[in-house]
């Protein structure tokens, strides 16, 4: 039996595969729990249509009956309001996971692009190594003209 790509612990090394593994697993549970919202949904509708059904014409008005519908009543719209919190932390729980993904996703493009940045500077090198940036001759600092080479002339005054 295989595990849960989504709960497994993950050393310091992460390859490329395993990013986009994990935006799979979250889009799974971003589907999870629209399923899961559409399910109390559902749940709510019978819910109300029993509750509705709670008439006189259905209980006798005989002995106890009346507490006991009461009771049953207050239980039911109990239960509602429960389900309305349910649905409610679902769709906030929803949102933040949407959110965390895209922060995420935005995130492993800006250190896709400094990587490439980095790249683009070592293989600009001969030898694999750049100044680092705000040295003289590092790529973005400004040029440094050449000393002369020429040999100079000391005069004895």
């Amino acid at each position: 039996m295989g595990t849960d790509p989504g709960t497994q612990t993950k050393g310091s090394t992460v390859a490329a595969g395993d990013i986009q593994l994990e935006r799979e697993v979250v889009k799974a549970r971003l589907e999870t729990l629209v399923r899961l919202q559409e399910y109390v949904t559902m749940l709510r509708g019978s819910l109300q249509d029993l509750h509705a059904r709670q008439t006189t014409g259905t209980w006798s008005t005989a002995g106890h009956t009346q507490t006991f519908v009461s009771a049953y009543r207050a239980q039911l719209s109990s239960l509602d309001t429960e389900l309305k919190l349910i649905h409610r932390q679902m769709a906030e729980y929803h949102a933040a996971l949407q959110s965390n993904m895209s922060n995420l996703v935005s995130t492993d493009e800006d250190v896709q692009a400094r990587l490439m940045q980095v790249a683009q500077r070592l293989n600009a090198s001969p030898n694999g190594a750049t100044a680092p940036p705000g040295t003289p001759g590092a790529p973005g600092s400004t040029p440094v003209a050449p000393a002369s080479t020429a040999p100079r002339e000391h005069g004895v005054g």
